[in-house]
């Protein structure tokens, strides 16, 4: 069942926002930029089939930021039934790639879900459709794709039928077990393993043999290695003591050096055995809390005298600080006093302005409007109601009376036009019919009749042309193209007797078989069976006939001339009959009339060229008469489009009538309206409303001018109390204050000034309480200073010092000295570790006594003597123990026997598994051979076609495509028969050689369902030779499969639009 894509609506899909592209042909081409969304559109229809793919970064690139999104696919099948797939992702409560799908088709009002389109799609998986009908540029050229199990079910399993997994498994055993047995240069294998022990044992065998006669000679060599073992050894234990010894030295000596330094400088530094600890830190925090404290006091003490100055300074006025209440209630209502100057000013210009517009109401209403009636003028909500109906009913009827006589207006030039087409036709159509009698003159017959004549005459023809063939051989004459000739009878000479039989039996077959063929309706066939029978019978006849029965040959031979040449003549009059008949009685009016009936009088060729010329004619009549009925069939369709526009006009005139009517029955009813309420009968609907509109805004004014009276009063009243009280506050009462007096200001002045004397109030305080606090502050800090100084000299006096000088002096050489005796004890300590209390005075004065370079040069020479030691005792252990094992062999007496039986075991192994490793490897070599066979000869449905498509495309440079029997790779055959792999090929007849795949997967795959093919820019790689050849591909694959290509490459689009003339072009 075939299924074509019609119609796409994405909705939300990556960067594309509701969009529809529509798919009409059975190959469209979509054509777009870089970035135009060409990707994004086949990842929507993979995606609209199957869902998404696992959650990863490649589906969420699609996905908006919030939101649902998707969109809907239209698919119609090889019944012309139609499906729609409507599928949403990123519902709420909605997880996953599959979204929410839903199929309904409007044909039988059924609706599914995702079983439904898995049956619509012929049950394909995801991953085969994805790779094998909808893929792009990066999927063609993965191998890997075609490497799948569903797709390996397709190519690599098919060549050895129903058991090809058992014989593959065999195979796979057989050669597991070779390599587990031998490989040519393995070591671990069974019969490796076998060859070498047996080789060892040989090896030994023979030594063996050597070694009898050498047992005295080991056991003397054997007791003079012990003794030199033992020397080795006392004299290597007492290397490696030395060795310990000088190196422990060496790396004391840095800890001997400094302890000698130690002792020196100890020497010389003086003791103070009652010096107090600490004595240094102590002094450090005395001195500086007592420096800390002096200049704490020298700060109070400054402060106090500028405190002392400031509150001298301070000029305080008590009658301010007691207004200050009054003047912070009346600044309250400030904010009151601009807003009513604000609202005096306001409503002043409004008090104005209504006026104005009053008067202007006044005198755009005239006479006799005045104030007074514009107050007692009013209508009621139902009369405006009414009003606005009306001039809707107005607007309408002038818009339908507009619209009907525009309507006549289009109609009558369309309907002239109509009835002049109409006459252009008619008259077209009487030139065709004369021109047809003129070029045609003969008897009317019907097309089916025509071509019953032409069948006759050409069967009368083709029998005719077998009598004239027939006769001209039994005549002897040279035989037309295509006979074979009648041998001549020197070709006979030699011949048996007893061969008559077979000539005769021809010859009855030379008139029974052909009569057959020709009352079965080949006629044709008949004369060329017939000649065949009777040419091959008479040379039978006479090569087995004796001499004496050539005459009754000759005879029979005559016979049949005779009857053929009446039969010839009765064919030729019957043809003469039907042509005459045929060409009817106008032969001597038209020039191929008078031509085709003299070509009948002569019995020739002619007669040939005369029925193919009829027939010639007779296909140029009938294409004269379907241009006859085409100008018939368009005069008919035009004379129907006039009579239609006709009666439109008519229908036309009766509806602008109407509306006419109807205007003139409403400007009725709205003139008495208006006269019932005493108005002009000249005002419309819309001056009616602008009238009513004037009338209300005029009261509402009159309304306004009392309000505003009212409140300018207020204003003025409560501006003129605010200004009195700031006055009498500010000391401007009595005075005169006009020239731009601002009563705020001022008050904010006073106010300030006010505030300013409390700020200073306020300090003095301040002043003063700061001063007391200083005052005690000070006390504190003398008592304080005093104790601190106490403190130092007593400290001094441990000392043993006058002064700081020298405390500091002797503080630091106490400290030197305490230092140096515990880095003293560190040393000590080290040295005692590393040497012990009884060797610590040899190894002080070693390191002392001994000059630099000396120690390492002797543990140098101990270290290496002490290494030829061990290599000399490593030697002379390695020999002791090879003696004594040969010595045990010897001793035990039966090794040289045992020897020669392992030596015979081993070389029975080595046969055993030799003999299986042959037996295996002509298994092997067997199984070779049969899938070399099996790959000629049985290779897959798909591999046949794809090796077809891949020949094509490469313009038979590759003349085949088989998969190796057992392996999940492709191989190419070239022209020259040489194979070649897949991935040797270049990267443009690789992607060929994958697309040759596919298609031909989509040719068998599409007796279950042909799908739509969709290819993303996969010819961009193509040659323009094998890019056209594709091309080609790809249009005789249209009719099973519709195909969708998208591409970004101009000369793609050319070679796609050339080769398929009714290519579909979408653009993006």
């Amino acid at each position: 069942m075939k299924l074509a894509i019609r119609e796409l609506h994405v909705e939300r899909f990556g960067k594309l926002r509701d969009r529809r592209f529509a798919f009409d042909g059975a190959m469209t081409l979509v054509f777009g930029p870089n970035e135009a969304g060409k990707s994004t559109l086949l990842a929507f229809l993979r995606s609209m089939l199957f869902g998404l793919p696992s959650r990863s970064a490649a589906a969420d690139r699609y996905a908006p930021e919030e939101g649902a999104y998707g969109g809907t696919v239209t698919l119609v099948d090889g019944q012309g039934r139609t499906f729609l797939i409507e599928r949403k992702f990123g519902l709420a409560g909605r997880r996953g790639g599959s979204g929410v799908v839903r199929v309904c088709s409007p044909d039988d009002g059924d609706v599914g879900g995702e079983e439904r389109l898995n049956a619509l799609m012929g049950g394909i998986s995801a991953e085969l459709y994805r790779n094998f009908f909808a893929f792009s540029l990066d999927e063609l050229q993965e191998i890997a794709t075609l490497q799948s199990d569903d797709l390996s079910r397709h190519l690599y399993g098919a060549g050895w039928g129903a058991g090809g997994g058992a014989v593959l498994a065999a195979e796979r055993r057989l050669s597991q077990e070779m390599d587990r047995l031998y490989r040519p240069r393995g070591k671990n294998q069974p019969l490796a393993q076998a060859i070498a022990a047996w080789e060892d044992a040989e090896a030994e065998w023979r030594r063996g043999r050597e070694q009898m006669g050498r047992y005295r000679e080991w056991a003397v060599e054997l007791e003079s290695l012990d003794r030199q073992i033992r020397d080795a050894e006392t004299e290597a234990g007492r290397l490696r003591e030395r060795t310990a010894w000088l190196d422990a030295c060496i790396r004391a000596r840095p800890h001997g050096y400094e302890l000698a330094d130690l002792d020196a400088r100890l020497a010389e530094l003086p003791d103070f055995p009652s010096f107090p600890e600490a004595a240094l830190p102590r002094f450090e925090r005395l001195a500086a809390e007592r420096d800390r404290l002096i200049a704490e006091k020298l700060g109070r003490e400054s402060r106090l005298a500028e405190l002392k100055r400031e509150d001298d300074q301070l000029n305080i006025d008590s009658q301010l600080l007691a207004d200050k209440p009054r003047l912070e209630a009346l600044l309250e209502q400030a904010g009151a006093y601009r807003d009513a100057r604000v609202a005096e000013a306001e409503r002043q210009a409004e008090l104005s302005g209504a006026a104005a517009e009053l008067d202007r109401l006044i005198a755009r209403l005239g006479e006799p409007w005045t104030e007074g009636t514009i107050s007692t003028f009013q209508l009621t909500v139902a009369d405006e109601d009414g009003v606005r109906l009306r001039r809707e009913r107005h607007r309408e009827l002038v818009r339908v009376t507009e619209l009907r006589r525009a309507e006549l207006d289009l109609l009558r030039p369309q309907e002239a036009a109509a009835r002049e087409l109409a006459e252009e036709r008619k008259r077209r159509l009487e030139r065709e019919r004369a021109e047809l009698k003129r070029r045609f003159p003969w008897p009317e017959r019907s097309p089916e009749e025509l071509r019953l004549e032409l069948q006759r005459l050409r069967e009368e023809d083709a029998e005719r042309k077998r009598l004239r063939h027939e006769l001209g051989l039994l005549k002897g004459e040279t035989p037309s193209a295509g006979f074979p000739p009648v041998p001549s009878r020197s070709a006979s000479a030699g011949s048996s007797v007893g061969g008559g039989w077979l000539g005769w039996t021809l010859a009855a077959l030379s008139a029974a078989l052909p009569a057959a063929i020709w009352w079965s309706g080949q006629p044709a066939l008949a004369a060329v069976c017939f000649a065949a029978l009777l040419a091959v019978a008479v040379a039978a006849i006479r090569t087995h006939r004796p001499a004496r029965t050539e005459g009754r040959v000759r005879n029979a031979a005559s016979a049949r001339i005779r009857e053929l040449e009446q039969s010839l003549i009765r064919t030729e009059r019957t043809l003469r009959r039907r042509i005459a008949s045929f060409i009817g009685e106008t032969a001597e009016r038209e020039p191929f009339a008078r031509e085709a009936a003299a070509a009948l009088e002569p019995i020739d060729n002619a007669t040939d060229d005369a029925v193919e010329r009829l027939q010639r004619e007779a296909d140029m009549w009938l294409e004269a008469r379907r241009q006859v009925a085409q100008a018939e069939a368009a005069w008919t369709e035009a004379c129907e489009a006039a009579s239609t526009l006709t009666r439109q006009l008519r229908q036309a005139e009766d509806r602008l009538d109407e509306a006419e009517r109807a205007l003139a029955d409403w400007r009725s009813d709205w003139e008495a309206w208006l006269a019932e309420r005493g108005l002009p009968p000249s005002l419309s609907p819309d001056g009616m409303l602008e009238l009513m509109q004037v009338a209300d805004r005029g009261r509402a004014l009159a309304q306004r001018k009392e309000q505003l009276h009212a409140e300018l009063k207020a204003a003025r009243e409560f501006a003129a109390a605010f200004e009195a009280q700031a006055a009498a506050l500010c000391g401007m009462a009595g005075q005169d204050r006009t020239g731009g007096w601002d009563p705020t200001l001022a008050l904010k002045q006073r106010k300030a000034e006010a505030d300013r004397q409390q700020l200073l109030l306020a300090s003095r305080e301040h002043i003063r309480r700061e001063a007391e606090t200083l005052r005690r502050e000070l006390l504190t800090v003398d008592s304080r200073l005093e104790r601190v100084t106490g403190a130092i000299s007593a400290l001094w006096g441990e000392a043993g010092a006058d002064d700081e000088e020298t405390f500091r002096l002797r503080a630091r050489l106490h400290e030197e000295r305490k230092a140096l005796v515990a880095r003293r004890r560190e040393l000590v300590a080290t040295l005692r570790a590393m040497f012990g209390e009884e060797r610590l005075t040899e190894a002080l004065e070693t390191i002392r006594s001994g000059q630099p370079g000396v120690l390492e040069e002797e543990l140098r020479r101990q270290r290496e003597a002490l290494a030829e030691l061990e290599q000399r005792l490593d030697a002379l252990r390695d020999r002791r123990g090879r003696l004594r094992n040969e010595m045990e062999k010897l001793e035990n007496g039966q090794d040289y026997v045992d020897l020669r039986q392992r030596v015979e075991e081993r070389a029975a192994e080595v046969r055993q598994l030799a003999r299986r490793w042959a037996e295996l490897a002509i298994a092997s070599a067997l199984f070779e051979r049969a899938k070399e066979r099996y790959e000629r000869e049985r290779q897959p449905a798909v591999l046949q076609a794809a090796s077809r498509n891949f020949s094509r495309m490469t313009g038979g440079e590759y003349v085949r495509v088989f998969a190796p029997v057992g392996e999940k790779r492709l191989v190419a055959v070239n022209r020259d028969l040489k194979p070649l792999d897949s991935s040797l090929l270049s990267r443009g007849t690789a992607e060929q050689l994958y697309l040759a795949m596919r298609l031909a997967i989509a040719e068998q795959y599409g007796k279950y369902a042909a799908l739509p093919l969709i290819l993303d820019d996969v010819l961009v790689n193509f040659d323009a030779e094998r890019l056209a050849r594709c091309a080609v591909l790809l249009r005789e694959a249209s009719p099973s499969h519709q195909i969708l290509l998208f591409t970004c490459h101009p000369h793609v689009r050319a070679a796609m639009r050339e080769a398929v003339p009714d290519l579909q072009i979408v653009d993006m």
